[in-house]
């Protein structure tokens, strides 16, 4: 009895951990992207003309997309490996060797981010090319601010700059907390295990061995961009009577444009995978198999219950919440919704990948990833022919759902984590986020009735009525049927009526 209440009461203090990890790991997440896609509101206006925003948007998708891919690079896969590592460690009380790792791990990180800085640099004039930007010169001068190291395309280039200077204060602010913050540890430090050159040594040869998977898996959405970057320009010019310029424009309409909002939506399954890789990793080096059956069904019934409401109701004020951010368009708000849908795939993905990962899957996470990706390059064409614009979301759903199938059953097999109650509860939740669906398009019509969404402020007030009654509902309804106390635990008691 004694070693089952041991067992509970470790399962609810992981679970705890899990749900506190995501919640802190999502809020720094979303307040980023958030603050980011507020910058939109100021950077059209800037741009002048509707015209030369959709340009300037166009641009700036061309230069961050092989940014993020350099970006992971450069930081070598060793944030989410070291996580693991030193989860792994401080789970054998060796907290001196973790310290070890990190510190060593960070001079690494210095080194592979200069080469990898200097080499987007060098290839931007490449990249440009063979990207839909109506001029190669004006995307390499985006792509090279990014690097370091009077027109739209300057204009574009002093933005993207602003993200270097902006990580320079986020690592000054990390480098203060990580200070602060060790203060606490030193009572674990001083009593754990001795580290040693031989352990820290092989510990960073790990990590290296595990950084090129979490690279390739990590940058696996980014990948999508990348081959959308590339196809898109010549397949629409092959199926349409399109301009250069025009498609130079529909490109940033759901490579930037959309982008910028649901990246929103998918930093929440960030934040849950994030939070979930040093859990997961410490109890599958403890061999707690009934606490990570138990972790796993949490992270997924976790992100059923964030995701779906969140991105329903994206896709529920796609036409309003586009005209907040962007200049009106016909095509915009279509391509934000499928976009919303899109992102629940993509958040799948992501904690699903980071989960096989701290399960030591990499090579096998890496090759569904690879088959998703395939799948994306086959149906592009084809997708595009038959919805135009929004083929290309379509075509990087069906290859990333492909991928999402075979990493799921392959969690399956190897936690046996009770899929079918994972599902029965996952249904719950899809119903109730589908009820809160339909009453949010209800409010959505009745207040365009009397409120206008042509301008920002009017459009930003029908937002905030749907969102509104969409929130109370879905929160009224997985309190009435206890949804939320699975999920929750405790922490939902407070939120009953």
């Amino acid at each position: 009895m004694s070693t089952d209440r041991n067992v509970k009461e470790e399962k609810e203090t992981t679970n705890n951990k899990m749900v506190q990890g995501t919640f802190w790991m999502t809020f720094g997440s979303i307040f980023s992207r958030l603050i980011g896609a507020l910058y939109i509101i100021p950077w059209n206006a800037l741009m002048g003309s509707t015209d030369a925003a959709n340009t300037a948007n166009a641009l700036y998708s061309i230069g961050y997309t092989p940014y993020q891919l350099f970006l992971s690079i450069g930081i070598a896969g060793f944030p989410a490996a070291m996580s693991k590592q030193v989860a792994q460690y401080n789970a054998k009380n060796q907290y001196r060797t973790g310290i070890d790792i990190f510190k060593k791990s960070m001079f690494f990180m210095f080194l592979t981010g200069a080469a990898s800085a200097a080499l987007m640099y060098g290839l931007a004039p490449m990249i440009a090319e063979n990207s839909p930007a109506a001029s190669p010169e004006d995307g390499a001068l985006v792509i090279r601010a990014l690097a370091p190291d009077g027109n739209i395309a300057t204009a574009v280039a002093h933005s993207t700059f602003a993200a270097f200077v902006g990580a320079i204060v986020a690592t000054i602010i990390l480098l203060f907390y990580y200070k602060k913050k060790m203060a606490e540890y030193q009572p674990l430090i001083a009593n754990s295990e001795p580290s040693s050159n031989i352990q820290t040594t092989a510990a960073i040869k790990s990590m290296l061995q595990e950084s090129i998977p979490f690279i390739l898996i990590g940058s696996g959405i980014t990948f999508a961009k990348l081959i959308d970057q590339v196809t898109f320009k010549p397949m629409m010019q092959s199926l349409t009577n399109y301009t250069g310029k025009e498609i130079e424009d529909l490109f940033g309409l759901f490579s930037f444009n959309a982008d910028k909002l649901i990246m929103i939506i998918v930093s929440l399954a960030v934040g849950m995978a994030t939070a979930a890789v040093p859990l997961i990793a410490a109890e599958f080096t403890k061999g707690n198999f009934r606490i990570l059956q138990s972790q796993v069904r949490e992270i997924i019934q976790l992100f059923a219950f964030i995701m779906l409401p969140a991105a329903f109701g994206m896709m529920v004020v796609s036409e309003p919440i586009y005209n907040v951010f962007y200049p009106l368009h016909p095509v915009g708000p279509t391509l934000l919704a499928v976009s919303a849908l899109m992102s629940i795939v993509l958040g799948l993905f992501t904690v699903l990948g980071s989960i096989l990962q701290s399960l030591s899957r990499h090579k096998t996470m890496i090759s569904y990833l690879l088959v998703g990706l395939v799948v994306k390059a086959i149906m592009q064409y084809p997708m595009l022919a038959l919805f135009d614009t929004a083929g290309a979301l379509v075509a990087t759903t069906i290859g990333f759902i492909v991928t999402v199938l075979l990493s799921g059953w392959k969690i399956y097999h190897l936690t046996h984590f009770g899929l079918v109650d994972t599902l029965r509860k996952t249904g719950k939740i899809l119903a109730v986020a589908l009820v809160m669906t339909a009453c949010a398009f209800i409010a959505l019509k009745t207040s365009m009735l009397v409120i206008p969404i042509d301008r920002k402020l009017t459009a930003l007030v029908v937002v905030a009525i749907v969102a509104a009654v969409g929130g109370f509902v879905y929160l009224f309804l997985t309190l009435k049927l206890r949804i939320a106390d699975d999920i929750l635990g405790a922490k939902a008691n407070g939120l009953h009526l």
